[in-house]
């Protein structure tokens, strides 16, 4: 009976420890996609920023 017990705790131990690598492993791509979303965001800020002053050049 000692034995069940104590490999159920190990199991609950492991499991623990899936869930909180697997947390921080979200947290981290999460965190990858919001970098990626402000860099994309910026760009297509620039380059329409970059359109308007060519178009506004253009037709003065």
């Amino acid at each position: 009976m000692m034995r069940v017990v104590h490999r159920s705790h190990y199991f609950y131990y492991l499991n623990v420890l899936h869930i909180q690598t697997t947390k921080n492993l979200s947290a981290l791509e999460k965190q990858k996609g919001l970098y990626a979303y402000i860099t994309t965001l910026s760009l297509s800020l620039i380059s329409q920023s970059i359109c308007f002053a060519g178009i506004g050049t253009i037709s003065t």
